[in-house]
């Protein structure tokens, strides 16, 4: 961090992700050369925080975070949990979840939300098809405008107000969390972070939902993005991401009516993918300890105070921070020791016979081992079929991530001398007579 033109302890309050159904925080590990530091989750959201405070004489502030979290993807809608959804006739919200019916300071509920709510749902009483008229309707209405800094405001009575239906992702999300609240849908906002490249969405866009090279590491310091989700009595919480049916129409020039368009608008109410980490719901609320700014508007960010002058978080002559984000796939590594495992296995299963036909019977012990010649064939097509697993996660999953060590190249390579031997032990038996025939 850097301070500009104030002086004064300097105090940093930094988001870190919640554990929830989708996502596990393994460990948390921080150092630095900080005064003072500790995790918090002492403010009215329960948003984890942790605070970082150095003494005015430091010349330097550096805090280093590391975090192992595993992620998964949220799919009620694809697995058809809520194909045949009807709400309960008595309807009733504990407590912590009628929070997220209230207004804040900017998501308001009544006036011109009010008035928009009505006229995207007008009669319609059941929640969720409420949720997924106002889903469409801002798919349809609303455009992602990458002039606006950071990840926009969520002036939800602005927007609708000056009739400018354009914003980034807290901007987007913040009128469905509005909308649906003003329509009796308890929603809220989840600020976070992603990681990488998306798997099922990247086929639709290579950059606007994340990306990774080939190791799966990816600078994700600009990667903050904001996701929604609403409440249905009687089911729980259900994901939603407007807004990223709108980045994606910029990057690649679509229009509302194109197909990719609505297939991604299909999959993403109901739906998120894993290549992101939520940090909290927190929206218009003190942070702890309390800031000289308050409230603040949302915590997406690290927020940072030098001598009670805030820092600003989008500029990085004036606070610097890096987020660097690495995806570790163990079902790949699994898959490749299967596969060369079974071909090994099935290689040492065949050379015994191999022995006995080049060279003839030069022991008793071998004669023993031929008598398990029989075990060849099922063991090469088990081989087979590991190997063939292994081949299409290298080939066509992008979960896949290879090490710094060996690229994805050298494992295709790898993986075809492999084959070659694999055919060979499958094809000797058939071949070497013939070919030692044609010798004499």
């Amino acid at each position: 961090m850097h301070q500009k033109g104030s002086q004064g302890q300097t105090n940093l309050w930094v988001p870190l992700p919640f554990n929830g159904e989708y996502q596990q925080v393994k460990s948390i590990h921080f150092e630095g050369n900080y005064m003072n530091a500790y995790i918090t989750e002492n403010n009215k959201y329960g948003a984890k925080t942790l605070f970082a405070t150095w003494d005015k004489d430091a010349q330097k502030r550096d805090l280093k975070v590391t975090m192992v979290i595993e992620t998964k993807d949220r799919e009620p809608m694809v697995k058809g949990a809520l194909e045949n959804y009807t709400p309960p006739k008595d309807i009733q919200y504990s407590v912590d979840v009628q929070e997220y019916l209230k207004a804040t300071q900017h998501i308001k509920t009544d006036g011109i939300v009010k008035e928009f709510t009505d006229k995207i749902v007008g009669k319609e009483t059941n929640p969720l098809k409420k949720a997924e008229l106002i889903h469409h309707w801002i798919v349809k209405n609303m455009e992602r405008d990458n002039s606006v800094l950071g990840c926009g405001d969520g002036d939800v009575e602005k927007i609708l107000t000056t009739g400018v239906l354009k914003g980034k992702c807290t901007d987007i999300n913040s009128v469905f969390v509005a909308l649906a609240r003003a329509a009796d849908i308890p929603a809220r906002e989840i600020f976070g972070i992603r990681l990488g490249a998306a798997e099922k969405m990247g086929k639709y866009s290579k950059g606007a939902f994340g990306s990774a090279n080939e190791q799966g590491i990816a600078n994700v310091s600009g990667g903050q993005h904001c996701r929604a989700e609403f409440y249905l009595a009687g089911f729980g919480w259900v994901p939603v991401d407007s807004a990223d049916v709108a980045k994606m129409r910029l990057a690649e020039k679509k229009s509302v009516e194109d197909k990719d368009t609505q297939a991604v608008a299909k999959y993403l109410f109901g739906n998120w993918e894993a290549n992101w980490v939520g940090f909290n719901h927190a929206r218009d609320f003190d942070l702890y300890p309390q800031p000289e700014l308050a409230p603040i508007n949302n915590f997406g960010y690290p927020y940072a105070e030098v001598g009670g002058d805030p820092l600003n978080s989008f500029d990085p002559k004036e606070f610097k921070y890096d987020y660097v984000s690495k995806n570790s796939n163990k079902s790949f590594w699994i898959a490749i020791a299967t596969a060369l495992s079974a071909a090994v296995a099935s290689t040492l299963c065949c050379i015994v016979p191999l022995i006995y036909l080049v060279f003839g019977v030069s022991s008793t012990w071998l004669i023993g081992l031929g008598e398990y010649d029989y075990l060849r064939i099922p063991m090469l097509i088990i081989s087979l079929c590991a190997f063939a697993y292994g081949f299409w996660l290298l080939m066509f999953s992008k979960k896949i991530i290879c090490s710094k060590y060996i690229s994805r190249k050298k494992l295709i390579v790898l993986y075809w001398i492999v084959f070659i031997v694999m055919i060979f032990f499958l094809t000797y038996p058939t071949i070497l007579p013939w070919i030692l025939e044609l010798a004499n």
